[in-house]
């Protein structure tokens, strides 16, 4: 049994919809007002505001605006409670929670009660009553609901996300191992010499992009036409990045389908994209999208992922006898050996240690016993 979440899409009539955003609204001012409570407690006193002392003001502050009445109680309550987990990880080393805001692409809300089934295509939510969804799957194979987070994405859609525990199959071993090296030129080569081709799926929509963006530049700030603009632009950023989840949703999935142990470098996205001169090919490939896919892939299947330190010098070490070449450079595509001759495309190279090294650091993590 694993934790999973089905997004599903909700259409919406207007009363529904402006209640939607009126609740969004009302976890947004929960959120920002209990924050600058924390912040102006902190610096008054020195000592941090207990989340039990937030959570009794809450009825009163609902009593001080009667208008927040309209928002489902219990999304009011998750609201705080993320707001607590954001404001305590400040202490831990994480960064300090922000200020919401209505600008925001993406606003959301989650709720834990009254979520209910009605059939295929309905569902029955609080304050919103029954609702008409389309998916993919079956809805009768939830059982048991434990929150569900509603969403209004920067194109006007409204999604619901179910979080539910579902029963996962795990899949029959192949006896096979794989190592990954990813990259910008080719999105990924195995050790097995199989090529995944990279999608540019950026530039494939860049002048589509342009051409909208050049109009929206034209028209009056935050008139009727600006916002339908904007509309317009959200959504081709929305294809933009379905296509490139499902297309790393299918390598992911094929990947546990063939292999047992699949071996990767732990890379740093984000430290990778503050290069100025490949962040936008960076963002495009999604390496932090496909390791994420993969950790839970191969922990719903059954399979087992290895993942290498990232200052592993795979592309300069021979794959055949381990001896390092210096100067290699990001120009040299074809890896040649000084000491034992080795010719060998420089991204299988990389696969093949990260496959060899991966390996040999579960064989010691079962011997360690860790």
């Amino acid at each position: 049994m694993v934790n999973k979440a089905f997004k599903i899409r909700m259409y919406l009539n207007k009363t529904q919809r402006n209640q939607v955003r009126q609740n969004v609204g009302c976890c947004r001012f929960v959120y920002n007002f209990f924050l600058n409570e924390r912040i102006n407690h902190y610096n008054a006193v020195k000592e941090m505001k207990s989340y039990q002392d937030l959570a009794y003001a809450l009825p009163f502050l609902k009593r001080e605006f009667p208008w927040m009445c309209n928002a489902e109680s219990t999304s009011l309550q998750q609201t705080l409670k993320d707001m607590d987990l954001a404001y305590k990880s400040f202490f831990k080393g994480n960064g300090f929670p922000k200020f919401k805001s209505k600008k925001n692409n993406k606003q959301s809300f989650r709720m834990v009660m009254g979520i209910k089934i009605i059939d295929n295509t309905h569902l029955k939510l609080p304050k919103l009553g029954i609702i008409r969804v389309r998916h993919g799957f079956d809805l009768s194979s939830i059982n048991k609901i434990y929150n569900a987070t509603i969403s209004l994405e920067s194109t006007g859609k409204f999604f619901i996300s179910i979080s539910t525990l579902s029963e996962v199959k795990t899949k029959p071993m192949t006896g096979l191992n794989v190592g990954i090296d990813l990259g910008l030129k080719e999105f990924a080569t195995y050790s097995d010499g199989t090529v995944i081709s990279r999608i540019k799926f950026t530039q494939k929509y860049e002048k589509s992009l342009a051409f909208r963006q050049r109009k929206l530049a034209r028209m009056k700030f935050n008139s009727n036409n600006y916002q339908k603009q904007k509309i317009r632009i959200a959504i081709v950023h929305e294809k933009i990045k379905n296509q490139r989840v499902d297309f790393i949703h299918k390598i992911t999935s094929s990947l546990t389908d063939d292999y047992d142990v699949i071996c990767i470098e732990d890379l740093n996205a984000s430290g990778m994209i503050k290069n100025n001169r490949l962040a936008k090919s960076i963002a495009d490939v999604s390496f932090f999208e496909f390791k994420r896919q993969l950790e839970y892939k191969t922990n719903w299947y059954g399979k087992t992922l290895s993942k290498i330190d990232k200052w592993f010098p795979s592309s300069k070490n021979c794959s055949n006898c381990g001896n390092k070449k210096e100067d290699l450079t990001l120009a040299d595509r074809i890896y040649q050996c000084n000491k034992c001759g080795l010719i060998i495309d420089r991204d299988l190279n990389a696969a093949l240690n990260i496959l060899t090294a991966g390996t040999a650091g579960l064989a010691y993590s079962i011997l360690d016993g860790s």
